[in-house]
């Protein structure tokens, strides 16, 4: 719905919808999981574009109250496998693993990753600058030429 309406969500959207998914079914489980997916997307994305707003109202980068909520969600799949519900190994393979990458997140390695491709973004952009620099004075030259063949031309 919010993003129908061109609104992100954001850190406290996320805990809303991550607690909402405590009652204690598969199903809720694995919406958790969707849930823990986007908002590492979104967060990936904050990292590499910056931060534009107020970081109370703009940020999705977690919380510990977030981690909280992603290990309550492990503890609540775990009593799922145990109920027969799902395969462990299925779940661990597939519904854990952005669980586990929410509660693992830090600020300071998802920082360095992203200045790693911000500096790997911009070289690109300076070798396709590069490459047009070149194209422009070549067909400067080929202009130029043009106009003073036409030139001498217009001369005889």
């Amino acid at each position: 719905r919010m993003r129908s309406r061109n609104v992100m969500p954001n850190f406290h959207t996320y805990n809303t919808a991550l607690a909402a998914c405590l009652d204690g079914k598969l199903e809720s489980t694995v919406t958790g999981s969707k849930i823990a997916v986007e908002m590492l997307a979104a967060v990936n994305q904050e990292l590499r574009d910056g931060l534009v707003g107020s970081a109370e109202y703009k940020s999705a980068l977690p919380d510990t109250y977030t981690k909280y909520l992603a290990r309550e969600l492990m503890k609540q799949l775990r009593d799922n496998w145990r109920a027969g519900d799902i395969n462990m190994q299925v779940a661990k393979s597939t519904i854990r693993v952005p669980l586990l990458k929410l509660v693992d997140f830090t600020k300071s390695d998802s920082a360095e990753e992203a200045r790693k491709m911000k500096e790997k973004a911009a070289a690109k952009k300076s070798e396709d600058v590069d490459d047009t620099e070149d194209v422009e004075k070549e067909e400067e030259g080929v202009v130029y030429s043009s106009v003073s063949s036409i030139h001498r031309r217009m001369e005889v």
